[in-house]
């Protein structure tokens, strides 16, 4: 863990010495640690940046600002952090969003795709790069399409020497071998380095105002949580991974960790995708019928993406909105963390092993009560109070704190747990996070359980 400033300025000077990662290929060609290096180091130089922009730079706010993104001890690096989100958010001077405010930015950059203008640039047809594209990052600064806002950490994930099963709520009732592969098999991947990236669907105001022929309308936007994964792999492309609860919303509850995130949060889609049956779909659909535009909006993405999915596969035909098999918008494909381990070791694709479904549970674990206290804020967001922006709130997180229990479930819902994610950064904001990384979507393109897909039992 990266617990001191020194460490963190060792980082930069072995990253500015090599000269490495200034294309795809490079970046790929790097060690696990040197890949974890690099992508600290931008996260660092963006912090500098923007904190810089509010003060002025120099001095004491270079090393508050490395705390800030790396956790180094600092002087006084504690409030600071919070002081660095308040003066982000109080001056609207983010970086590449200056010239406007963050949440208009982010608007337009979703009206774009949910457009049915089917050019390359609008439109379904803008989606594919989503799937497609290799490169960790973007050439150039570009406002996210959806979970324009967010902030980044480095963690890691520690797996159990077993599978621990799970009863009822969750409690723990036994253990078991884990018959699963790479970086789910805690023999070849006992601890995979990764970055976490917390955002949300929709800006941060909970209320936009937007122009209509009989004038302008005022919408109510959702907060709808979601996580984007990148799993370091020593000299290989990471393994990428989103998982999120829902597209429903949360209504007035803004805690980030009021429910589970999975890559398959189909049976949590909107009506006309969802591959839920009985109470399971009655309970999410009773929190899209809370707010019907969000529930249109919603299907309309699950269009778009649905519209993609020929583009990006060799499928002829619709798909089956309600299958949960897939190819499905909705289920994100965890196939890649079986088929290599963190020392990027392939796995022979006959010896293959996984779970049916992976789900992250909010286990926020923390050092300090007080802190979780503030995790866990259901507060609303309120324009002006920074206190109540999910960012500032994850701010309390500190190095060392757990933020998931991973947990692999069958196709009748037996789960296992596997293991946990521990931060070893703070969580910050920063252009680089919102602008620059890049989180590949790779969907499922059909679960067949008894071949890849087992049961450890």
């Amino acid at each position: 863990m990266m617990n001191s400033v020194r460490q963190s300025v060792l980082f930069l000077l072995l990253i500015s010495i090599s000269g490495v990662a200034d294309s795809c290929d490079d970046f790929n060609k790097l060690s696990g640690p040197e890949k974890v290096t690099y992508i600290q180091q931008r996260q660092v130089d963006s912090v500098l940046t923007r904190w810089s922009m509010v003060h002025g730079g120099g001095g004491d706010y270079d090393w508050s600002g490395i705390a800030i993104a790396s956790g180094g001890g600092a002087r006084g690096s504690e409030h600071l952090k919070f002081r660095y989100v308040e003066d982000s958010l109080g001056s609207w001077v983010l970086g590449f969003f200056r010239r406007a405010h963050a949440d208009v930015q982010a608007l337009k950059a979703t009206a774009k795709f949910l457009s049915p203008d089917i050019s390359e640039t609008k439109g379904f047809r803008s989606l594919k790069p989503t799937f497609t594209r290799n490169c960790e990052f973007l050439e150039k600064p570009e406002v996210k399409k959806v979970h324009a806002l967010g902030a980044l950490s480095w963690a890691r994930m520690v797996l159990y020497p077993k599978l621990r099963v799970l009863g009822k709520e969750d409690v723990v009732v036994g253990e078991i071998a884990n018959p699963w592969t790479g970086l789910l098999n805690p023999e070849k991947s006992p601890i995979t380095p990764l970055f976490l990236r917390f955002s949300i669907a929709n800006p941060i105001a909970d209320t936009v105002s937007i122009p209509t022929p009989k004038g302008r309308k005022s919408l109510a936007l959702e907060f709808i949580p979601g996580v984007g994964m990148k799993f370091i792999i020593h000299r290989r492309r990471s393994v990428d991974l989103v998982a999120m609860d829902s597209l429903a919303g949360q209504g007035k509850n803004q805690n980030f960790f009021a429910y589970e995130f999975s890559p398959d949060f189909s049976a949590r889609a909107p009506e006309a995708y969802n591959t839920a049956a009985g109470r399971a779909k009655e309970e999410i659909l009773k929190r899209y019928k809370m707010n019907p535009t969000n529930h249109h909006v919603m299907g309309l993405v699950g269009k778009r993406f649905a519209e993609v999915i020929p583009l990006i596969t060799k499928l002829k035909g619709p798909i089956d909105p309600h299958s949960n098999v897939g190819p499905h918008p909705f289920i994100m494909s965890i196939a890649e963390l079986a088929a290599v381990d963190v020392g990027g070791d392939g796995v022979p694709v006959e010896d293959q092993r996984r779970p049916w479904r992976l789900v992250f549970k909010p286990k926020v674990k923390t050092h300090n009560t007080d802190d979780r206290a503030k995790l866990v804020d259901s507060t609303p967001y309120t324009p002006g109070k920074h206190h109540t922006d999910f960012r500032y709130k994850l701010a309390h997180f500190v190095p060392g704190d757990t933020v998931f229990e991973v947990i692999g479930e069958t196709k009748a819902g037996q789960r296992y747990a596997l293991g946990e994610i521990v931060l070893e950064t703070p969580v910050a904001m920063s252009d680089f996070a919102d602008q620059l990384v890049f989180v590949q979507h790779q969907l499922e393109m059909g679960r067949i359980s008894g071949q890849t897909i087992v049961d450890p039992r």
